[in-house]
């Protein structure tokens, strides 16, 4: 389904509208600024077009946008003024085990310390059964 804005005369101005909508998107002085406007709100859909009409009401003409023009909207950050002091000593508490993490990996040690951790366990067992 595509999404329609019209380009209108509203009073001395220009509006922006949504197809069927009663209040404008938004009033522009100039047509060009309005048109900028529709364009904008227009690539924000996968599939849009603006119609664009004469200062006598008439259809003058239109453009389509399609999935090429699509923007995606971006997600923007909140801006977060101060964090609490624990949840920074958290966080780079979890960095720090994150960077052993790879530094063993690079090295290998988990592998040595699983084995190592195997074979206490199989020279535990034995002794065990040894015991009884």
């Amino acid at each position: 389904m595509r999404t329609i804005y019209h380009v209108l005369p509203y009073h001395d101005r220009w509006a922006v509208k949504i197809n069927k909508a009663k209040r404008a998107s938004s009033v522009h002085k100039k047509r060009d600024s309005a048109l900028r406007a529709a364009s904008d709100l227009a690539k924000s859909h996968p599939r849009s077009q603006v119609v664009i009409h004469k200062a006598t009401g008439e259809i003058a003409g239109d453009r389509t946008y399609e999935y090429r023009h699509y923007q995606q909207k971006k997600k923007v950050r909140a801006v977060v003024g101060k964090i609490k002091k624990t949840k920074i000593k958290n966080l780079q508490k979890e960095y720090r085990r994150r960077s052993l993490r790879r530094k063993a990996a690079q090295l290998g040690l988990a592998r040595k310390r699983r084995e190592h951790y195997r074979r206490s366990r199989t020279a535990k067992v034995a002794a065990l059964k040894r015991g009884r």
